[in-house]
């Protein structure tokens, strides 16, 4: 065995490109690397510590080993815009193993040139401004509103009230599902054993990822029923985004494991930053006072202008919440959805600092550690979303960046920005219990952000 031990440090040493100038770091254990300590649970709001520590000890751009690949993990806000604007040049989308089997090969986070191309146009057509107006506003609010309608009266878990909201909505969305309806209950579980089980890819029964691969299978499933129904049997007033690709020309010819990768990854990305985002704004809100009455008047204000308490809100009303989207903003900022982009290098690439990123190595563009850089943030662990005013954006990427910037993330905003308008101008929340925010694969509350829910008039 202690053999066997220096052999594997031996090999593991030869790995590394040997006259190359690579950044300084060290690779870890053989085969495992730095891996378990970078997966390791972790609080919210913070510097993770596993980059922090690095960082403090050979500066911002340096080398390891995760998920089985030589990786180099950059902080520096410049060199992370370079990654992304040279995505397809110099860098192409690569993420961990376990990603890209649960989400597909096919899926955008894997797709890469003309195949990524005609899957972007089709997502920037269906989530344009216009369609946002024209067929997601009203469908949105009638869905928060009957969501809200049984809350009154109970202790609810945000969290789990947030997933199930921005689980039915996208699900309506993209494969025009009916959220009360059999199989879209039965998707729903599939679904969320899908998102949790985006961990280690150790496929042993009983595992998370295990039953993450079982999830996809039975999605894929369906999926594959529906394109076989529509094609046999063509609707176009459907206006999902399924039937949007079946009659496309940018989605006509791709084949059935596309479609399915597509939609499966579409499901994913348009669901998991949301629900997110929406319980931590609300957390962050229950805890500064201040910021909730200014949205709450933000919110009353737009009620006062309307014709009865119950009218719809419109498009307009939506683009006078300024102060909702500070909130989301820094809703984002400090949570970290997204912690990172993954990429691969495509050539040799060498830095202003003169280091050399080998072709075939990992990068890693850390956004946690930027969004909570105080050279760039002014208290940077301080919820404020009043800097929102006047901060610059140039560094902020809640949805990546480039290329691979996110097409739903106007939609995403929409969705919060309609629950926080419902809640905070009809209920007033308090927290039922303590409760904290944990990062593991991703964000969670450890006990769903339990809250107790008045009707707001009941108060006045």
């Amino acid at each position: 065995m202690a053999a066997l031990c220096v052999f594997l440090a031996l090999v593991w040493r030869l790995r590394l490109p040997p006259s190359m100038n690579l950044p300084p770091g060290r690779m870890g254990w053989p085969l495992v690397g730095e891996t378990l300590e970078y997966l390791a649970t972790r609080p919210i709001g913070v510097p993770q510590p596993f980059i922090a520590k690095r960082v403090a000890r050979y500066g911002s751009i340096f080398k390891t080993h995760l998920f089985g690949c030589p990786t180099i993990v950059t902080t520096d806000p410049d060199f992370n815009r370079f990654v992304l604007a040279n995505e397809g040049k110099l860098f192409q989308s690569s993420y961990p193993a376990g990603v890209d089997r649960v989400l597909g090969k096919f899926s955008m986070v894997q797709a890469s040139g003309e195949l990524h191309k005609r899957m972007r146009a089709l997502t920037v057509s269906f989530m344009q401004a216009q369609s946002l107006k024209d067929n997601f506003l009203q469908t949105i609010q009638a869905r928060v509103i009957s969501l809200l309608s049984t809350w009154e009266g109970r202790v609810v878990k945000i969290q789990d009230e947030a997933q199930s909201l921005s689980f039915d909505c996208i699900v309506g969305h993209v494969l025009g599902m009916d959220p009360g309806a059999e199989n879209t209950k039965t998707i729903k579980e599939d679904f969320f054993n899908l998102v949790y089980g985006l961990t280690i890819p150790l496929r042993i029964p009983g595992t998370r990822y295990w039953t993450a691969m079982k999830g996809r299978q039975n999605i894929v499933r369906l999926v594959e029923q529906m394109v076989a129904e529509r094609t046999t049997k063509p609707c176009t007033a459907r206006k999902d985004f399924l039937q949007q690709l079946l009659q496309d020309d940018n989605g006509k010819n791709l084949t059935l494991e596309q479609i399915s990768d597509f939609i499966v990854f579409m499901l994913f990305a348009a669901h998991d930053t949301t629900a997110t985002a929406m319980t931590m704004a609300i957390k962050y809100l229950l805890a500064n006072p201040q910021a909730l009455n200014q949205l709450q008047e933000e919110h009353l204000e737009i009620r006062r202008n309307k014709r009865s308490p119950d009218e719809p809100l419109e498009w307009n009303d939506y683009l006078q919440m300024t102060f909702t989207q500070h909130v989301i903003n820094e809703t984002l900022r400090l949570t970290n959805v997204l912690t990172s982009a993954h990429r691969i290098a495509l050539q040799d690439v060498q830095t202003e600092e003169g280091y050399v990123i080998p072709k075939g190595w990992k990068v890693v563009s850390s956004w946690t550690t930027i969004h909570l850089n105080p050279k760039l943030y002014a208290e940077p662990l301080e919820f404020n979303p009043w800097r929102w005013k006047t901060q610059s954006v140039k560094y902020f990427t809640p949805f990546s960046g480039g290329p691979r910037f996110c097409t739903g993330s106007e939609l995403a905003r929409l969705e919060i920005a309609l629950l926080l308008h419902f809640i905070i101008t009809k209920y007033s929340l308090h927290p039922a219990e303590d409760d904290e925010a944990v990062y593991f694969g991703t964000v969670k509350m450890r006990k769903g952000l339990p809250v107790t829910v008045t009707k707001l008039s009941q108060i006045l």
